[in-house]
């Protein structure tokens, strides 16, 4: 009986162990060498013995029979004459073997099938088995044949084939059949001459979409030659699409878009009809796709769109669009169940409460909820949301500074500094307010200098029983400590605000500076400004000088009107925020990044298409109109920029953050800078595939 080992390698240790001890017994004295030679026998015996049972020395009783199971080959690629071979093969073999031997077929295409189980066989029968002759799958019928092996015998594949294989992987299969000392013989047939032939093999499609919702099927295709061909797309029996294709020799991959109108369970069928093509009846794929309801969408617009032309395209197409404005956003996360998209249509930083920016952030990271920003004079950097959690979720980057190199910049901030500032709440409330008016103002006051660039300039000038500086007009290189003085610094006094004579003193000290752009803010309590007298004519001098001014109404009060005049007479933006100050910060960076810097484009351009996406795929664009202006921007990491306007910034970006879709479209959706898009015949179609792509 021949002789196994399970681990060989610890037989190398015999040579090392049997010169040691011809070594050691040099060192054995006083003893005959009869004695010694017994001793050192011994010592050899025991210590090779330890070997071989490291080695896991095994008597090995080789079976005397043998069963052989023969593998053949069934697949279209065998032609007649190769499977007469194959059959003559099996006979002539059975004819040889020896009378305890067993044997067995199996006949194998797309999938194995047992033709006979290992028996005394000693004629070949007709075969019966009919495997799906479509595809060759050697790998599965080497699989199969090895479980069919009893015990007590020795094993053998005899595997008949042309060796075509189309799906799985043989060679992995014999190597495993190697390792338990299963040997394969090959018997190679002949191939039928080259077919020229195109399969569709499988169609992938979701299982689920949205009421009109597009989605993508890929229909997966085989050819064995290059060939052109027409793919017919029904649905439920109702021709639905049809579209050329070119297939290269080999695998190839379909992908054509879809949609379904009608809630329920729909088959797609896909009929490919190409030529050269052998066989027809093989170009024929299905597909099944449940249709839920209609998607939901929160519309949030700064100034609700008279014409509401957005709202309705997104309507036309299966959406159903809930309109809110500024200041109406949901609050809590139950009353954002339902939506499944958000959309911001220049709608501004401060319509939202810290805690409102936060809670959409999650939504869209944890909860999938798509989100969609759209410009206008109150969207992306001129809307507040530079530094803001819904900045981050842009796939767009706000800070154009990375970009563009603008003018320097004076700002000058007025502040209300008169008793009414010392409370939160309406005049009679502030022994129970808990915060003041002035911890907001100097909040935003410090954010704003934040904001600046060394390059820029900027000063503070507070107004109660008397006008003064707190800070100078100087380089915002100091913003820093200057930021931290005034925070310690900002507390209200006597009096009003006197607002022509701080006008005046703002002034003349702008008149001085040499910067391209310079910028005055006023912020007053609006049940309380004085020397109003005056003051609208000083703001139109100013604007003459080439000085803005902007308004800013602490709550709305009897002066909150002449504050918005006095904006308007000095050329900049009015703001009325609450008593709770919340949107201050924002506002005010907003106000100063729209002042200083080219933060929107305004002219006529013709928006270029410079992605490849599904949304943009069904769109018209030989006739597309102009735009009339955007939102300055830049690319972000990771986004994908799908269109971009004449200048090279992006128009329409797409991305993710977390599990939601996110995208930015840096023009409006309304009738000023879209107003000949509102008109497009597209309109419709490019909104609801995009909105819809963010579901």
């Amino acid at each position: 009986m021949p002789i196994g080992f399970k681990a060989p390698i610890w037989l190398l240790l015999l040579p090392l162990i049997w010169l040691g001890l011809w070594w050691t017994g040099r060192f054995l004295m006083g003893m005959s060498p009869t004695r010694k030679r017994l001793i050192l026998a011994l010592r050899g015996i025991i210590a090779t013995l330890l070997v071989l049972a490291l080695a896991g020395a095994r008597l090995v009783r080789m079976p005397s029979h043998v069963c052989t199971i023969f593998v053949v080959d069934a697949s279209e690629s065998v032609d007649a004459n190769a499977h007469n071979i194959a059959t003559k093969f099996i006979a002539d073999a059975l004819r040889h073997k020896a009378p305890d031997d067993l044997a067995g077929i199996l006949v194998f295409g797309r999938q194995p099938i047992v033709e006979i189980a290992p028996s005394d066989l000693r004629r070949l029968p007709p075969f019966h088995a009919a495997p799906d002759r479509t595809a060759t799958d050697i790998a599965s019928a080497l699989r199969l044949a090895m479980g069919l092996f009893p015990d007590g015998f020795a094993r053998r594949i005899v595997l008949l084939s042309d060796g075509n294989e189309t799906d799985g992987d043989s060679i992995a299969v014999a190597q495993v059949a190697k390792s338990e000392g299963i040997p394969i013989d090959v018997v190679p047939l002949s191939t039928r001459g080259v077919v020229k032939e195109v399969l569709v093999t499988d169609v992938l499609m979701p299982t689920e979409t949205k009421r009109g919702q597009p989605f993508s099927a890929r229909i997966l295709v085989e050819a064995t030659t290059d060939a052109r061909g027409v793919l017919r797309v029904d649905r439920d029996g109702v021709f639905v699409k049809e579209e050329s294709v070119r297939l290269t020799e080999g695998k190839n991959a379909i992908t054509v878009t879809l949609r379904a109108d009608e809630e329920g369970v729909h088959r797609f069928r896909f009929l490919l009809e190409a030529a050269p093509d052998a066989d027809p009846r093989n170009n024929v794929g299905l597909g099944m796709v449940k249709v839920l309801g209609k998607p939901k969408v929160l519309l949030a617009e700064g100034d609700l769109d008279p014409s509401g032309a957005l709202a309705k395209a997104l309507s036309a197409n299966g959406i159903e669009v809930v309109r809110v404005r500024e200041g109406q956003l949901p609050a809590r996360p139950e009353e954002w169940q339902g939506y499944e998209a958000v959309l911001l249509s220049d709608y501004p930083a401060w319509g939202m409460s810290e805690g409102q920016m936060g809670l959409v952030r999650r939504l869209v990271a944890d909860s999938g909820v798509g989100f969609g920003m759209l410009g206008g004079e109150k969207g992306f950097l001129t809307g507040g949301y530079y530094g803001t959690e819904i900045g981050e979720v842009l796939p767009v980057d706000l800070d154009v500074r990375q970009r563009k190199i603008y003018p320097a910049a004076t700002i000058v901030l007025v502040l209300d500094a008169s008793g009414s500032m010392n409370c939160m709440d309406q005049p009679g409330d502030c022994r129970e307010a808990g915060h003041r008016k002035m911890d907001a103002a100097a909040h935003a006051t410090v954010a704003t200098l934040r904001m600046l660039r060394p390059m820029d300039r900027f000063g503070v000038l507070v107004s109660s029983g008397t006008n003064e500086w707190l800070a100078p007009i100087q380089s915002a290189r100091h913003r820093e400590a200057i930021a931290e003085k005034l925070s310690r610094r900002l507390t209200p006094k006597g009096g009003g605000i006197f607002v022509r004579t701080c006008l005046q003193m703002a002034g003349k000290a702008m008149a001085a500076e040499a910067t391209q752009s310079r910028h005055i803010i006023v912020l007053a309590d609006g049940n309380d400004c004085d020397e109003q007298e005056g003051s609208l004519e000083l703001a139109r001098q100013l604007r003459a000088q080439g000085i803005t001014v902007t308004a800013v109404s602490f709550g709305k009060g009897p002066a909150t009107p002449f504050l918005q005049q006095l904006a308007r007479a000095g050329g900049g933006n009015f703001y009325v925020v609450s008593h709770t100050g919340e949107e201050l910060p924002r506002l005010f960076s907003a106000d100063v990044q729209m002042m200083t810097r080219r933060a929107i484009e305004e002219g006529a351009f013709i928006p270029k298409v410079v992605g490849d996406d599904e949304v943009l795929r069904e769109v018209d664009w030989s006739k597309v109109p102009p735009l009339l202006g955007y939102n300055v921007t830049s690319d972000k990491p990771l986004a994908r920029t799908l269109m971009r306007t004449e200048k090279g910034d992006p128009l329409l970006a797409v991305g993710q953050y977390g599990l939601g879709a996110v995208m930015a479209w840096t023009s409006d959706g309304k009738g000023k800078w879209a107003r000949e898009w509102v008109r497009w015949g597209e309109f419709g179609k490019f909104w609801g595939n995009l909105v819809r792509s963010l579901l």
